[in-house]
């Protein structure tokens, strides 16, 4: 039998043509959709600092410098500074804004650089962080938070020593309905004043659930603002506070209103987990005195369930703040002072 001719092979050289194509409708592409997102950013940056104004922020940047080509469209600000009336605000060296190809319907803001908040007359709290950054949905909905911030090593140098907060994570739901879910680890507490902390300087972990139960009206008296969400029934519903720093463990749920002359009042409930070994870590760095530690021991053998073989029973202590004092357990513990609200702009 006759061999079969062999194959002539496509030259190689026959597809460059079409691959050069397709890639330069790829870039064209990815060119024209970064064109049409920078000019959304632009329109976005412009809304918001309108926005702000209109609700009496002062907004101050250098001007916005585009950037983030192929992959994303972005600006990039420096010298940030956002402060109300009464000085309270943020300010950060350098300010990224930026939308990816990929999740054109989420924006990501990055700051870096020194950072400080603005404590109005207080003065000013300088701190950096390793990593912050905020996602915030374009077209946010029931399902999705509104916000989601991520910090990492963020330090803050105080008077005493430096305070800093390994990591956190946050959601966060504005109108109409505002909402926290916040977690906190590896915080390092600065020198404590004259001594040392009796539970030590690391808190390990800390955590928030809480929300508003009603929409905060819009205006700019914030004493008109509360006594019509006080008047709609507006509550604070902290559905879960936790606490783990040395041998307290904690953890605590509460909700919270207003009062006629609009100062706050409620009720709620604080779990102890091992309260004997609180009470031990408290008077072995004496925080309490022999007195009020035999108080307290005697208390806590009164308020907790019977002891089972094994297990170290939780205490369970019922919160009430009213007319300014707060009991835990029944016993009055603090009484808080008048809270009173910043005048109208």
């Amino acid at each position: 039998m006759a061999a079969s001719p062999p194959r002539r092979r496509r030259p190689a050289s026959r597809l460059i043509l079409p691959v050069a194509i397709a890639l330069g409708a790829l870039v064209l592409a990815d060119t024209l959709a970064w064109g049409l997102a920078e000019r959304r950013m632009d329109r976005f940056y412009a809304q918001w600092q309108a926005a702000q104004t209109a609700q009496g922020w002062r907004v101050a940047a250098s001007p916005p410098s585009r950037g983030g080509w192929p992959f994303a469209a972005g600006l990039d600000l420096r010298a940030v500074s956002l402060a109300d009336a009464g000085g309270l605000g943020w300010q950060a060296d350098r300010v990224r804004l930026r939308v990816s190809l990929l999740h054109p319907l989420t924006l990501g803001i990055a700051a870096g650089g020194a950072q400080a908040l603005l404590l109005g007359p207080a003065g000013r709290l300088p701190f950096t962080a390793a990593r912050l950054a905020l996602s915030v949905p374009f077209f946010p909905d029931a399902r999705t938070p509104q916000a989601a911030l991520v910090a990492v090593g963020v330090r803050a140098d105080l008077p005493g020593g430096a305070l800093v907060l390994g990591r956190l994570r946050a959601a966060l739901a504005a109108p109409p309905a505002l909402a926290v879910v916040a977690s906190a680890a590896n915080v390092t507490l600065p020198p404590a004043p004259g001594g040392t902390w009796p539970l030590g300087a690391r808190i390990a972990t800390v955590s928030l659930d809480a929300g508003l139960t009603g929409a905060v009206p819009p205006g700019k008296d914030p004493a008109a603002q509360a006594r019509a969400w006080r008047a709609a029934g507006g509550r604070l519903a902290v559905r879960r506070l936790a606490l783990t720093w040395g041998r307290l463990d904690l953890t605590a749920q509460a909700t919270l209103g207003l009062d006629a002359a609009l100062q706050p009042e409620g009720s709620g409930e604080v779990v102890l987990a091992d309260p004997a070994a609180l009470l031990d870590a408290l008077a072995a760095g004496h925080a309490i005195t022999p007195q009020v530690e035999a108080t307290a021991r005697v208390v806590v053998g009164l308020l907790a369930p019977p002891p089972k073989p094994g297990v170290t029973p939780d205490l369970h202590l019922p919160l009430t703040l009213k007319d300014h004092l707060l009991t835990v357990g029944g016993v009055p513990v603090a009484r808080l002072p008048d809270w009173h609200w910043p005048s109208a702009p």
